[in-house]
C-alpha cells in the first residue's frame, strides 16, 4: 500500500473524507491496530499552483481554486485540456 493523505484513506474506509480526523476514525484505528499499516501521511500542503502554459498567450484568464486536495490532483490529471489557466489549492484556514 502507498502513503496517502487521511481524507484519502477516510473515504476507501468509509466513503466519508472526514472520518478520520473529525470523527473519531484515528482513535478508533490506533485502538484495533490497523493506524500504522494504513500508511497516513500528514504533510501539509496549504497551497499548490499548477498553470497551463499552454494558453498563457490568452488575453483573458480563469482559474479553478477547491479546497479538497483530492479533487485538485484529479483535475490536475486533466488541465492540459482545459479552458483553465491555472488551477489552485487551499487547504482552508491553513492558506
Amino acid at each position: 500500500m502507498k502513503e496517502g493523505s487521511a481524507p484519502e484513506r477516510s473515504y476507501e474506509l468509509l466513503g466519508d473524507e472526514k472520518w478520520i480526523d473529525f470523527k473519531g476514525g484515528k482513535a478508533l484505528l490506533q485502538r484495533i491496530r490497523l493506524w500504522d499499516k494504513l500508511k497516513i501521511n500528514y504533510n501539509v500542503d496549504p497551497l499548490m499552483v499548477a498553470v497551463n502554459s499552454g494558453i498563457l498567450w490568452k488575453s483573458a484568464h480563469c482559474h479553478l481554486v477547491v479546497e479538497n486536495k483530492a479533487t485538485f490532483h484529479d483535475c490536475l490529471e486533466s488541465l492540459n485540456i482545459s479552458p483553465l489557466t491555472a488551477l489552485l489549492y487551499g487547504a482552508g484556514r491553513n492558506v
